[in-house]
């Protein structure tokens, strides 16, 4: 008995040091170290540290003015864009928690979602707004109004949120019934982010794509591991997923980094092998999850070989 004890006690030497700061502020500061890097891209679009980090001030301030403040939950429902990172930045800046919402989703079900939560402010585009249902919110289309919000200045606000405040709202998948919202708060996301950032050595050099829904809880940490660690965030062009596109964005983007779930990562390396092999040859990291990780295929068990991947109980290790 005692040694199952010293074993539990050992087991629960969790201590670590981790920033007193929301993930917005670790942001910041990075942006003040490397104003003139890349931050985020799409579609040949970017927008440095520097660039990104003042429209989110703006943004922040426009949502202060619509009542936006601590625990405030702001919808964000648009396809992937340079306006969606804003979104998120400008809403926890301003003290707000926001709520990513797929425009891909059947519009009864973002209905649902959007009469769960109550949302007082929706940041959307033009693009999705014909995908929107009836709902009571203040509407912000970042493309369209933004030279609105452009009014605003763009240094950094003093901050409103603390750690035991809402970061964003999550829905689950509802695959055992009603999609529910789970909230998440800065001191349990920052703890996360922290984590990852540490044991995956998250460096400036890495470029991270973003191929998950905006409404599925691993795309949230895809988008601000590299922003706190001064990598580059690439968003995957595709509003639906492709894997063969995905490995051709791969290959242009040298991408080094990916966190999706096993069957997307399964499709990329499956066939055909040697344009996997490849394309692929970027990534140095694959955080896989949400889902049982097995091999699924002969032809699959193979493709990881390739790779150099082995699959040991269960668990994907990569090798590059």
């Amino acid at each position: 008995m005692h040694s199952v004890v010293a074993r539990l006690l050992e087991w629960n030497q969790t201590h670590a040091v981790c920033p007193d700061r929301c993930v917005h502020e670790l942001f910041e500061e990075q942006a003040a170290r490397t104003p003139q890097a890349r931050a985020v891209s799409f579609r040949g679009e970017h927008l440095t540290y520097e660039e990104l980090n003042a429209r989110a001030n703006q943004l922040a301030r426009h949502l202060r003015r619509l009542g936006v403040g601590r625990d405030v939950l702001v919808g964000i429902c648009m396809y992937r864009c340079l306006e969606m990172i804003v979104g998120v930045l400008g809403t926890l800046k301003a003290g707000g928690a926001y709520v990513p919402l797929d425009p891909t989703y059947p519009r009864r079900r973002l209905a649902t979602m959007f009469a769960d939560v109550g949302l007082t402010v929706l940041l959307t585009t033009d693009e999705a707004l014909r995908s929107l249902p009836e709902h009571a919110a203040t509407v912000v289309c970042l493309d369209r109004d933004w030279p609105v919000v452009a009014r605003e200045r763009g240094e950094n606000l003093p901050a409103v949120a603390g750690a035991r405040d809402l970061a964003y709202v999550i829905f689950t998948s509802g695959s055992t019934g009603r999609a529910k919202a789970a909230a998440v708060m800065h001191l349990g996301w920052t703890n996360l982010m922290h984590w990852f950032v540490t044991e995956l050595g998250v460096r400036p050099a890495d470029r991270v794509l973003v191929i998950s829904s905006f409404s599925f809880d691993i795309t949230q940490r895809s988008l601000v591991l590299p922003l706190i660690r001064g990598a580059q965030l690439h968003l995957s062009p595709l509003h639906l997923y492709d894997p063969v596109q995905t490995r051709h964005t791969i290959e242009e983007q040298a991408i080094t980094l990916v966190n999706c779930s096993p069957s997307m990562f399964y499709l990329m390396i499956e066939k055909p092998r040697q344009s996997a092999a490849r394309e692929l040859r970027s990534l140095r990291t694959v955080i896989l999850g949400g889902e049982i990780m097995q091999v699924i295929t002969e032809k699959t068990n193979k493709a990881l070989g390739k790779f150099g991947i082995e699959l040991e109980e269960e668990v994907i290790v990569w090798k590059n």
